[in-house]
């Protein structure tokens, strides 16, 4: 890679663009990093001196004549450049790429399957505490949940490990994953068990677990195509009280409001 630093009457015309960082080691260019920015913003990462995986395995590919810098899209606005990073950092996979967060504008308009956008755009329904026929648990899964997940993982993922009320747990019998105040899965609980003594099928998502915590975890299956379609893919965002951290709140016939386990 001979360039490093656009002449000085390129930028304007450049205005914001999206750049990646490619390891050309190997035939499929491998992508290493994803960024957006103006001037020579593409250009920053070179030669930095950081302990951190990415400047390190930068610094070794410039050394050795292996990595080039590609723009994907230019003369955009920085909106435009947001998104555009936003999305391709998802279809890379964060986890494959030393960008250490998804892209900012990732959460809205980032990778998404086209259940889950129908359910974000335009939720089947709308339901509040007294719409609830059963006695239900929602979990709000936050950064644990991304669209297309695998069922295996997002019932691992929804399952454990949770600062509950025994009491208030052992009346629900359903689970309801729940992101961004969608329900993405329904569950039939079958029991509950103190924190860390179960197996889960994927890695372990939680870390170690002190057996003698108070939080705990369920075992159970998919729910019935009856109790899944009163629930999936609705609008639940209103059963969580305004600013309540806690991502587990009670709800149904026995909880006549919405209660929050502090």
């Amino acid at each position: 890679m001979q360039v490093t630093q656009f002449p000085a009457g390129l930028h304007e015309k450049l205005s914001y663009y999206v750049y990646v960082y490619v390891d050309t080691s190997d035939d499929d260019d491998r992508v290493l990093y994803v960024g957006k920015g103006k001037g020579n913003r593409c250009f920053a990462h070179l030669n930095q001196v950081n302990d951190t995986d990415k400047s390190t395995e930068i610094n070794r590919l410039q050394a050795e004549g292996r990595l080039r810098i590609d723009i994907l899209i230019h003369g955009v606005d920085e909106k435009t450049a947001l998104q555009v990073e936003a999305a391709a950092i998802d279809l890379l996979r964060l986890e494959r790429l030393y960008n250490q967060k998804r892209g900012d504008d990732s959460r809205e308009f980032g990778r998404i399957s086209t259940d889950d956008l129908v359910a974000k755009l335009q939720p089947r329904i709308v339901l509040g505490a007294p719409d609830f026929q059963d006695d239900c648990i929602l979990i709000r899964l936050r950064q644990r949940y991304y669209s297309g997940m695998p069922a295996q993982a997002l019932y691992d993922s929804t399952r454990g490990v949770w600062r509950v009320s025994r009491e208030s747990a052992d009346q629900v019998s359903l689970a309801l994953a729940v992101h961004e105040g969608i329900v993405r899965e329904v569950y039939r609980i079958a029991g509950w068990f103190t924190a860390g003594s179960t197996l889960y099928a994927t890695q372990d998502l939680h870390g170690p677990v002190d057996r003698g915590s108070p939080r705990m975890e369920f075992v159970g299956r998919v729910a019935d195509e009856p109790e899944r379609q009163r629930y999936l893919h609705a609008d639940v965002s209103r059963c969580f009280r305004p600013g309540a951290q806690n991502p587990v709140t009670y709800i149904g016939p026995s909880f006549p409001k919405p209660e929050v386990e502090r």
